[in-house]
Order: C-alpha cells, then structure tokens, then sequence
C-alpha cells in the first residue's frame, strides 16, 4: 500500500512540476567532458551561471561557457547562452555574436546590447537561431522550424533548424 500512495504521490508531484530545462541559481558551475568513440577526452567545457532575473513572469539566465579542445591549436572557445523560461515554454538562444567579441580580444565585462548590435550588423546576421521546450509537448510533436544568416569569415552562412 505505501509503494502505491508514494507512486501516486509521485506522479501528482510530476504533474504539478512545471518543466524548466535549466538551472537558475547565480554562480553556480557546470563541468562537462565529450569523449570520442574510444573513450578518450575530446575537450571540457565550463559553464557558469549568471544574470538569473525575473521579468514580466519570467525567469532568465545566462550561461556562459568555456570549452577546451584537447590536441589542437587555439583551442578554447567561448559561448553565451540565454534561457527563459515563462511558466510555459523554455526558450533557448545562442548568442552567436559573443564568441566572435570574446575572438576579438574585447573585454568579456563590456559585452552588452551595443556591443551586439555592431557585430550583428557587421556579420548581416539576420533571423532567429532560439529553439523552444514545451511544457506540454506530447509523442510526436515537432518544434518550430528557425532559421538564420550570418556572414562569418567572409562566407555566406544560411543555417535552417527543423
């Protein structure tokens, strides 16, 4: 009997729970290792959480991350990464211009909005690279389709996520 309450109990918690894909407590480090197929480290990757925010029902973070690529030359690379979560969906955003600021030599601390705004003028970014997690996705569903342009080392990037 108390196998079967603790199941129950368990599955109304499930459902009450609302679904958000990620962590939302300031400075709070995640470490992943990538292996190859035969085990051995490919690189590391340290994310730090910051700028968790409520606004307007919803609840932001941003990821920044860090990775390490063993055996190669320059081999550390930068991203950012922008979560929301508004009670329903979790949206998820590269920054795809944050690593290009960082490759610049710029200092990490002034990269905001303006900073931005230049790079994407300047790289032609246009659309939307997000992907969103609903809450009440079922079998079978499918995510919008996103898509993006960039001009990245003097090449025309058309990238379409289906």
């Amino acid at each position: 009997m108390k196998k079967i309450a603790l199941f129950v109990s368990a599955l109304l918690i499930c459902g009450m729970a609302n679904a958000q894909y990620f962590c939302t407590k300031n400075g709070t480090e995640l470490h992943y290792v990538n292996y190859d197929e035969v085990g051995q480290s490919v690189s590391n990757v340290t994310t730090t959480i910051k700028n968790v925010t409520n606004e307007d029902g919803k609840t932001l973070a941003d990821y920044y991350s860090k990775t390490v690529t063993t055996k190669t030359k320059n081999n550390t690379s930068y991203s950012l990464t922008q979560w929301s979560y508004d009670g329903n969906n979790t949206v998820c955003t590269e920054d795809l211009m944050y690593e290009l600021y960082i490759a610049s030599d710029s200092d990490p601390d002034k990269y905001g909005p303006t900073a931005k705004a230049a790079l994407q003028e300047e790289m032609k970014f246009d659309g939307d690279n997000s992907f969103t997690l609903s809450d009440n996705a079922k079998a079978g569903e499918s995510m919008p389709d996103r898509s993006y342009k960039l001009i990245l080392n003097m090449l025309k990037n058309e990238i379409n996520i289906s």
